[in-house]
């Protein structure tokens, strides 16, 4: 049985932006087709950043993440979402001297906008 948190594209953005992870892999399915397109790691941050920038769209996904390994999490959007036609799973890795319950941390901050 998988274990999901619930975090934030926000804090999610911060643990990509300070260095305390790497993007690795990025996979977006098809909900109805089941066809899996993969995107680089580049793409992923700058449409994460597009979509944080979306106003009151900004938080209308839901982002949640499973702590795989000791160095390895998986983030999954849009898999809760009935509208959402596409969902993105992408793994992340921690850094050199970073710790999963520093990255645990951030991704679990609440923050208020």
């Amino acid at each position: 049985m998988s274990n999901y948190i619930r975090t934030t594209a926000k804090n999610l953005q911060q643990v990509i932006n300070d260095h305390l992870v790497s993007v690795v892999d990025v996979q977006a399915e098809d909900k109805e087709t089941g066809k899996i397109r993969s995107f680089t790691a580049e793409q992923f941050s700058k449409d994460l950043a597009n979509y944080i920038s979306a106003g009151v769209f900004s938080e209308s996904l839901d982002f949640k993440y499973e702590i795989k390994d000791s160095e390895h999490l998986q983030i999954r959007v849009g898999f809760m979402s009935l509208y959402c036609n596409n969902c993105i799973t992408a793994t992340l890795c921690l850094s050199d001297d970073t710790t999963m319950e520093q990255v645990k941390n951030c991704l679990s901050k609440t923050t208020f906008s």
